[in-house]
């Protein structure tokens, strides 16, 4: 179908793509597992690159090779996603904190984001935080909006867009 053409994952975490992705969204997605080192697909091979709450799970050493290779396979004009937990809000280190699956994690601040994703000189950077409070009536959702630009949200989501 169109759709598994257009779809693909890729994780490093094989036991957890194969055991609940997989069943979650099923086909028609292209699951590949990689090393953690290099995305296995082409320079320039998607319009769109998505990534939430992974960077905390990679060992800090490698956090510019992983943005870096996120670049590497974004096509000119393409949008790069970082999701991630803001290691500012108190609930989101608690909840880290008591998270076991999240043992080994190394929350980081979108500043030290948007500093790696500037060390690609083609990409235009904006971060903007989400989640002040868990509420879906319409106008706590406006403040989550009008609150976007302080660092105080439970998470925070940093944007690039490839010149």
């Amino acid at each position: 179908t169109l759709i598994s053409r257009l779809l693909s994952g890729y994780s490093f975490y094989q036991k957890f793509i194969l055991s609940h992705w997989s069943n979650f969204l099923g086909p028609p997605l292209l699951y590949q597992l990689y090393d953690g080192r290099k995305i296995p697909f082409k320079d320039k091979s998607f319009d769109i690159l998505m990534t939430s709450c992974v960077m905390h799970h990679v060992p800090p050493p490698q956090w510019q090779e992983f943005i870096n290779e996120m670049s590497r396979v974004l096509k000119k004009g393409g949008v790069l996603v970082v999701f991630e937990h803001n290691p500012f809000n108190p609930l989101t280190r608690i909840a880290v904190n008591r998270c076991p699956f999240d043992e080994e994690a190394v929350l980081l601040r979108a500043g030290m984001v948007e500093k790696m994703l500037g060390a690609q000189e083609d990409l235009s950077i904006k971060t903007e935080y989400l989640f002040f409070t868990p509420f879906k009536n319409e106008l706590f959702r406006k403040m989550d909006r009008f609150l976007s630009w302080l660092p105080l949200g439970a998470q925070y989501c940093t944007y690039a867009i490839k010149r």
